[in-house]
């Protein structure tokens, strides 16, 4: 009886000793996250001088403070110069399919007619040779009258409209110039149909300028592509 009463004397002794170790364990991991951080007196001297903080990253301010809104007189300067912007590239730069030669540059963006077939409306992201382009909105040219016209609206809605901005600019994505040359060097010619060879016979390209224009990227030319079956199906 009293070894049976040692034995449970010294588990109960050995219980408490583990649990004491694991105490100690867990205090020791603890412990680092009760320390007190060291006084930062450059911060305190900023707020206490000054009122704010000055060491606060810069990229912070412009992520969460809303920028001024601009004036009339900004805003119209800038719709202003998005239309010289847009003039410039049309008309020196841009590689533009015959069918979309008729257009209209106002309120910052440019407006395709394409007789028949639809308008649409685009605009750049910027004023420099390197933003790409973005349409804003379509109208297919067809009318449907009878039962069911309304499934057929002239300006895609809702959901419909989502996925035809969202496809169109997926078109007007800039490309590698050795990747798309070859297919937008056909394109070019593809896009204008007879008008297109026309023009050809009317007004040959010479040569130089012929090969300028299938080195360069013509996202215009891929949107064209891209806006002229859906017409068709949607008629």
């Amino acid at each position: 009886m009293m070894a049976r009463n040692l034995v449970g004397l010294l588990r109960a002794h050995t219980i408490q000793a583990n649990d004491a170790t694991d105490a100690l364990r867990k205090m020791q991991s603890e412990l680092p996250g009760a320390r007190l951080r060291k006084a930062d007196l450059v911060s305190a001297t900023d707020i206490l001088g000054t009122g704010q903080y000055q060491r606060l990253p810069s990229h912070i301010k412009d992520y969460i403070v809303p920028p001024r809104e601009l004036t009339d007189r900004q805003a119209l300067d800038v719709i202003s110069d998005m239309d010289a912007a847009l003039r410039t590239r049309l008309t020196l730069s841009e590689v533009v399919p015959a069918p979309l030669t008729s257009y209209s540059i106002e309120d910052g963006r440019v407006t395709f007619e394409v007789a028949k077939l639809f308008t649409a409306s685009m605009t750049l992201s910027g004023n420099s040779p390197e933003d790409r382009w973005f349409i804003l909105s379509a109208k297919f040219d067809f009318r449907i009258t009878g039962a069911g016209a309304n499934l057929f609206p002239r300006r895609p809605r809702k959901r419909a409209r989502t996925i035809l901005i969202s496809q169109a600019d997926f078109e007007l994505a800039p490309r590698s110039v050795a990747l798309a040359s070859e297919k937008d060097g056909a394109a070019v010619a593809a896009a204008g149909g007879r008008d297109a060879e026309q023009l050809e016979v009317t007004h040959p390209a010479p040569a130089e300028q012929r090969d300028e224009c299938q080195r360069r990227d013509a996202p215009l030319v891929r949107a064209y592509n891209f806006l002229q079956p859906s017409a068709g199906v949607s008629a």
